[in-house]
């Protein structure tokens, strides 16, 4: 429908008036994205330096920042050292048992021998 519309005043208007209204139409189409991307090149730069104005904005906050993310990391690392020596711990316990069933098996082996 549009087309048909679009074909009909290509030819009751004159050429002049139809490349006038595309390079009219060609101009907002590309007014409108260049405004498109400055907006968003701002809101861009303005959420990089967000980070920059929290911190400068508000004395000590790098510092308290710093010592919180070490206060957590030694809270994760005295997790992983309590799993590390409950690991170590079960494995230790495993390799004794089997040493005592090793040390069982040898004697029954003895055993065996010297019967013979």
């Amino acid at each position: 429908m549009r087309d048909a519309a679009v074909d009909l005043v290509k030819k009751v208007m004159p050429d002049s008036f139809v490349h006038w209204y595309r390079r009219r139409r060609a101009a907002r189409r590309y007014i409108r994205s260049l405004g498109e991307e400055l907006y968003e090149r701002n809101t861009r730069l303005d959420l990089e330096h967000l980070d920059e104005r929290v911190v400068a904005g508000h004395p000590g906050f790098y510092e308290r920042l710093a010592k919180e993310i070490l206060e957590r990391t030694e809270v994760v690392l005295q997790e992983l050292d309590r799993k590390i020596e409950a690991v170590a711990a079960r494995q230790g316990g495993d390799i004794r048992a089997l040493r005592e069933q090793v040390e069982e098996l040898r004697e029954q082996l003895e055993r065996a021998r010297a019967r013979r």
